[in-house]
């Protein structure tokens, strides 16, 4: 039982049972199927550099934010990618999150005395080159 649900004017047994039951509701904050798949290719640029390209896109599906499951965040596809040459102790690599740019939810906090969902945004499109020396 969902003891914070229970005995307020939103449930009212049509729109959630007023006692708290959550029985066959599905568990909140948990996407019921994710998946990631990603390649990573290795090789050689010129005759002293070593380069690599490495992709991943990972999928959740919609989320339940509470345990009565009245509100939920939609699901989503994200995709990262990365560019990299290496030379000696020296590295440079290109990168982005978020290629397509998905505006999207990646959490919400339920407030129950006031019955507002208070989300999360997630972080947009990024982007940048990264210099590292290794000694």
């Amino acid at each position: 039982k969902a003891k914070r649900f229970a005995g307020l004017a939103v449930c009212d047994n049509v729109t959630c049972p007023s006692d708290g039951d959550v029985s066959g509701k599905t568990q909140a904050r948990v996407s019921p199927f994710s998946a990631t798949v990603g390649f990573n290719y290795k090789g050689e640029f010129g005759n002293d550099f070593d380069c690599y390209v490495r992709g991943e896109l990972s999928h959740q599906s919609k989320q339940y934010l509470e345990e009565m499951n009245l509100g939920w965040i939609g699901a989503r596809t994200l995709g990262n990618a990365s560019v990299g040459l290496r030379k000696g102790s020296w590295e440079a690599q290109l990168w982005g999150k978020n290629l397509t740019d998905e505006t999207y939810i990646t959490s919400s906090l339920f407030i129950i005395q006031f019955g507002q969902y208070t989300p999360s945004l997630g972080e947009r499109r990024t982007g940048g080159i990264s210099v590292t020396y290794r000694y």
